[in-house]
C-alpha cells in the first residue's frame, strides 16, 4: 500500500504545473466626479448665484464666491489631483484654488494655484502633485500624505468648476 501511495503522489506532483511566486502589479486609476455634486459653497447662503448644474458648479452671479470640492478616496492617497475650470460667459477669468492635504489631527499643508479658465467647451486643468505638499517626512512612493484631499477656490462670476480628478495606483496582484 505504501508503494501505491508513493506512486500516486509522484504521478500527482508530476502532473501539476510549475507555480511561480505571485508578484505585485499595480494599475493606474482615476477617481472622477462632475463639479456639481463634488463641490459646494464654502459659506452656504441663499443669496448666492452659485449652483450645481449638469455642466459643473457654476457661478451665475455677479461676484466671487468661495467653493470647496471634495475628493473622496478608497483610502489610497493620490499621487496627483486636478480640477477643470471653464468660462460660462465667454470671458477669461482667473480662478485661484488652494489644495489641502492632510487632516486636522495629522496636520495640513496647503498649495495655492491660479489659472485662467478655458474657453467655452474647453476646460483648463489645474493640477496638484505630491511634490506640491512638502511634508517633513515624505511618503514613499510619492503620494499625498493622506487620502483626504480638498480644493477651495475663489470662483469668479462667469466661471465654473466642471470636474474633479484624483489619480492613484491600485494593487491588483499578478
Amino acid at each position: 500500500m505504501n508503494l501505491l501511495n508513493s506512486l500516486f503522489a509522484a504521478t500527482l506532483v508530476a502532473g501539476l504545473p510549475a507555480v511561480s511566486p505571485a508578484q505585485a502589479a499595480t494599475i493606474e486609476r482615476v477617481y472622477t466626479n462632475q463639479g456639481g455634486p463634488a463641490c459646494q459653497l464654502s459659506v452656504p447662503t441663499t443669496s448666492s448665484q452659485v449652483r450645481p448644474r449638469a455642466t459643473g458648479m457654476r457661478n451665475e452671479g455677479a461676484g466671487n464666491e468661495f467653493v470647496i470640492c471634495q475628493f473622496p478616496s478608497n483610502g489610497t492617497p493620490f499621487y496627483k489631483a486636478a480640477i477643470t475650470v471653464v468660462t460660462i460667459d465667454g470671458n477669461a477669468h482667473d480662478v485661484q484654488c488652494t489644495g489641502m492635504d492632510g487632516t486636522q489631527l495629522s496636520g495640513t499643508i496647503y498649495s495655492t494655484k491660479t489659472s485662467a479658465t478655458g474657453s467655452p467647451g474647453t476646460p483648463k486643468f489645474i493640477y496638484w502633485y505630491a511634490a506640491d505638499f512638502q511634508w517633513p517626512s515624505a511618503p514613499t512612493p510619492a503620494t499625498f500624505h493622506r487620502p483626504e484631499f480638498s480644493v477651495t477656490c475663489v470662483l469668479p462670476a462667469g466661471a465654473a468648476i466642471e470636474s474633479v480628478y484624483g489619480y492613484y495606483t491600485d494593487d491588483v496582484g499578478q
